[in-house]
């Protein structure tokens, strides 16, 4: 229940404040809850949590973060934007376990009393802590059989989801380094049928 008021209170003062875009608010309002505050963080954990500790007090000056939320804010940042998790793993792990149930909750308050009316926002944070990727990247990770990386690929070649169904085989082929060419076929129809459904 705490965190319940924890995540209406975090995310009310996010979307006040128009900070939604921000990372570091971002994970703040999902780490900064009471059953993250008084973890026990280790002393590899300490060391990998430093930079962003003081990146986030200095932000928010005067406030002051229990170790243990600023440990779950940071490994919510590095999962939305793909950094590796060396001594937070576990943490990783603990939070890839219990985000359904997160993401349901602030759609439930979304829904039932804060009347934020974000949901297209809650999934697309799903996705980027899901797949560790940037706002840029969900169309094309959210195609089946393109994972982060052939997203990446794809995005640096200057291919849009929209525009897999059009692309040569061949050069999908080369992008992605899929040698299978109905593996190809299949990623271009779940694409063209991706595309279709975002347009309606």
């Amino acid at each position: 229940p705490f965190d319940v008021s924890d995540l209406k209170k975090n995310f009310h003062f996010l979307f006040k404040n128009k900070m939604e875009n921000n990372e570091f608010a971002t994970a703040l309002a999902l780490g900064n809850l009471d059953s993250h505050r008084f973890n026990i963080v280790n002393k590899a954990e300490k060391a990998e949590i430093e930079n962003f500790r003081i990146k986030v007090e200095s932000a928010h000056a005067g406030r002051k973060y229990t170790e243990g939320a600023i440990k779950a804010a940071c490994t919510y940042y590095k999962m939305m934007t793909g950094q590796p998790l060396k001594a937070l793993a576990n943490a990783q792990s603990a939070i890839r376990m219990d985000l359904e149930r997160t993401m349901e909750v602030v759609n439930a308050i979304d829904q039932m009393s804060a009347k934020w009316k974000k949901k297209n926002y809650f999934s697309d944070l799903k996705q980027r802590i899901l797949y560790g990727v940037k706002p840029e990247l969900l169309d094309l990770v959210g195609v089946p059989g393109l994972g982060k990386v052939r997203a990446e690929r794809l995005h640096e070649a200057g291919i849009s989801f929209e525009e897999i169904p059009n692309t040569d085989d061949a050069k999908l082929s080369e992008i992605t380094k899929i040698k299978d060419l109905t593996k190809i076929q299949k990623i271009k129809k779940d694409a063209k049928l991706a595309a279709l459904r975002k347009m309606l």
